[in-house]
């Protein structure tokens, strides 16, 4: 499935830590979560 985090992420004008910071994730998740290397649980794509 592919994820639109990376295009929403941009849209807000957010890095990847600040958006990593927000979600209380690191920001290595956020990075594989973009490279569709990570799949995250519902309880994340919900944050």
């Amino acid at each position: 499935m592919k994820t639109r985090v990376r295009e929403m992420r941009l849209a807000a004008g957010l890095t990847q830590q600040q958006l990593a910071d927000r979600v209380h994730v690191s920001a290595r998740t956020i990075i594989s979560i973009e490279r569709e290397q990570y799949n995250p649980s519902l309880m994340l794509a919900y944050r």
